[in-house]
């Protein structure tokens, strides 16, 4: 016979029961207030970040209406569910295309930045080594060399 061991909560009280689904109640009361709150706050940043979105590049706001335009074209009940929910979520659809918008432009900078530091200074040559070019025949590949017992052949990683 097995004895099992008993813990210090006893589940099948009507107690532990009443403050567990206390405990949901409260958990999911207070996620109700957090999101709440973030909708009350992007709601109010919603103009300003639609001004900024369009002053630091317009051309995301305009591929987002285009992306749309193309559901409605290519299938007209995706396209609605698609534009309900960005009206029904329009702080957060432009909380979304302000953070693209800066993406878009922090990429755009660190491009540039690269291209700059590493293209040469005007009329200056880069430095390069010249390799020995052997023509390459692709009718006969090379043979596989053949190992003798004492050595090894390389191992492939894939």
């Amino acid at each position: 016979m097995s004895e099992r061991k008993k813990s210090g909560i006893n589940l099948t009280s009507p107690i532990t029961w009443v403050i567990g689904v206390v405990a949901i109640i409260l958990i999911f009361v207070v996620i109700s207030k957090i999101i709440k709150l973030l909708w009350w706050i992007v709601g109010a940043a919603m103009p300003i970040l639609l001004i900024l979105t369009f002053i630091i590049d317009r051309s995301v706001i305009v591929n987002y209406i285009n992306r749309i335009r193309k559901l409605f074209k290519t299938n007209r009940n995706i396209g609605i569910v698609v534009s309900i929910l960005s009206v029904l979520g329009f702080p957060f659809v432009v909380l979304f295309l302000f953070l693209q918008a800066l993406s878009i432009r922090n990429a755009k900078k660190q491009e540039t930045q690269a291209f700059k530091s590493s293209a040469a200074p005007k009329g200056e040559y880069i430095e390069f080594e010249e390799l020995d070019s052997q023509k390459l025949d692709l009718n006969n590949p090379p043979k596989e060399k053949k190992y003798s017992s004492d050595e090894e052949p390389p191992t492939k990683l894939w």
